[in-house]
């Protein structure tokens, strides 16, 4: 019973994830009070069991995955009292946490509730609200025209798509799904129907494709696969290496994007970002590349 509830939370957690309603100027997802019964019913099944060795396990990587969340939000606390920043700015900033933390508190809820196990309740979830998304918008476009728009989108590898297949490629849960390919590509052995896994998966990360995503998934095997032949000793110094470039390639491209890489991308190389272009324009008063800026919080 606990399972297929928490199935149910799940698929409408995941397919509610983009569906938002104003409050007072302040964004809401529908996808929280899900996440809320998801704890709820974790916290019910806990004081059932009270399984400690595995609360003990949980409340140490939780307190790992939440400090990325919690350390901008007391940095964007101190700009916000500094600036005197209004109430519905301060919401919004908050709000942009709260879903974060959701996501830690509902994979801890799901690890206690089902332990190993959970990986695949969550991602059987997620596919169910994909394939839901997928229904939906065939409902509106009609399948001969979604079928055909597939057919385009692979053909010219994700170059061109049509209005059907760009509502599956904005949707952020398909890219959930790469992480979830690259476990059972290096885990086929391992998992019980692992060719059924990866051919549901595929196709969900298929129908929401972007280019950039396959080179991504290709590079993370080839680098995960030779960690996996290093010593152990080894191994660890190599992630820590991989970890930093990681994070320095990435403020690198924060600046250049700061500095106009889209916009010689697109006007002197002509290649279509894809409204890349616009998004990072609406976002450059809310960032500086400059140690004299303080930011505007969240």
């Amino acid at each position: 019973m606990i399972s297929i509830i928490y199935f149910i939370l799940a698929t409408a957690m995941f397919f509610l994830q983009d569906t938002y309603f104003k409050v007072g100027g302040v964004d809401f997802s529908l996808k929280n009070p899900c996440a809320f019964a998801i704890l709820f019913l974790a916290l019910l099944n806990f004081t059932a069991t009270v399984r400690l060795n595995r609360v003990v396990l949980l409340a140490r990587h939780t307190a790992v995955q939440v400090l990325p969340y919690l350390i901008p939000f007391l940095f964007s606390s101190v700009i916000w009292v500094a600036s005197g920043a209004d109430a519905v700015t301060i919401a919004n900033g908050i709000g942009m946490i709260i879903p974060q933390l959701l996501s830690v508190c509902v994979a801890v809820a799901t690890l206690y509730l089902f332990g190993e196990k959970g990986i695949w309740y969550c991602l059987g979830s997620m596919c169910a609200a994909n394939f839901l998304l997928v229904l939906v918008v065939i409902a509106e476009g009609g399948l001969g025209p979604f079928l055909m728009e597939f057919r385009t989108l692979l053909l010219s590898f994700a170059v061109e798509s049509g209005p059907l297949m760009t509502k599956l490629e904005i949707n952020d849960l398909t890219f959930a799904f790469g992480p979830f390919i690259l476990y059972l590509l290096l885990n086929r052995k391992e998992v019980s129907h692992s060719f059924l896994w990866m051919l549901v998966v595929a196709l969900l990360f298929v129908l929401g494709l972007k280019r950039i995503a396959i080179p991504a998934i290709l590079l993370g095997f080839l680098v995960a696969f030779i960690l996996r032949l290093l010593p152990e000793k080894a191994s660890r110094q190599t992630e820590l290496c991989l970890a930093v470039g990681m994070m320095l390639v990435s403020f690198l491209y924060i600046a250049g994007i700061r500095l106009g890489l889209f916009e010689y991308l697109e006007t002197a190389l002509q290649i279509d970002t894809k409204g890349r272009l616009g998004m990072f324009t609406n976002l450059e008063p809310y960032y500086d590349i400059n140690f004299t800026f303080m930011g505007r919080g969240i």
